[in-house]
């Protein structure tokens, strides 16, 4: 959870999830995460995913050229092509202390896609499905 969701959280006594907009699901998966649809590309897990954008974790000492609310690209690989959907960063910070996993040097980043058209939204759905398909046969 972001900071700023925590923050609000706290100050609304709400859980912030139930006020978002899109439903989260989880997907484990590796996608290229890039300021612009040209690169250069760092490789990134995703954590979350939803019609309204991606929950990241990528490492590096700092984030490589993003900035909050800066634009960015998202690129998945699903049934044998490279889809790449432009974004901004929400929010990023630090990662959060894992058990088993050290994560110093990693990063989270949300990543809004933005109002997507209905194409937009079922082309999503067609990654996740595909991605989890292809994660089942490996």
């Amino acid at each position: 959870m972001a900071s700023g969701e925590k923050d609000l959280e706290q100050a609304t006594g709400e859980d912030f999830t139930e006020l978002r907009k899109y439903v989260r699901a989880p997907l484990y998966t590796k996608v290229g995460i890039a300021p612009g649809p040209g690169g250069p590309w760092t490789e990134a897990e995703v954590l979350d995913i939803s019609f309204g954008g991606v929950r990241l974790r990528f490492e590096g000492p700092t984030p490589p050229g993003y900035d909050k609310e800066g634009p960015c690209a998202v690129k998945f690989h699903a049934k044998g092509e490279d889809k790449i959907y432009r974004g901004s960063i929400a929010w990023i910070e630090p990662a959060a202390a894992e058990e088993g996993r050290d994560t110093k040097g990693a990063w989270e980043a949300g990543v809004n896609f933005g109002e997507l058209p209905r194409e937009g939204e079922k082309e999503i759905l067609t990654v996740f499905m595909w991605t989890k398909l292809e994660q089942s046969e490996q």
